[in-house]
């Protein structure tokens, strides 16, 4: 796999980032191509005492002409950690 990505830090506690991939070899059952794809994300992390930290992600993933029929694709995911 190859590729190329490029990440923004916004401040110390978000960031975003953008990538494109791209595949070595084509796949026998896939869309011919070799293409991966887009993937946006945006990262937040905050620190709400010395025990308690949150983080969110949310993402876009765009298919790339490695995938036969392939379909846009949104997730966020959120984090709680308490460190004792």
């Amino acid at each position: 796999m190859k590729g190329w990505l490029t990440a923004t830090v916004l401040a110390t506690c978000c960031a975003t980032a953008t990538a494109w991939l791209e595949a070595t070899e084509t796949g026998q059952d896939s869309g011919g191509g070799n293409g991966i794809g887009w993937l946006n994300s945006a990262y937040l992390d905050y620190k709400l005492n010395d025990h308690w930290s949150f983080a969110a992600m949310a993402s876009h993933f765009s298919p790339g002409d490695a995938f036969a029929d392939g379909h846009d694709t949104d997730w966020i995911r959120l984090e709680s950690k308490f460190a004792f």
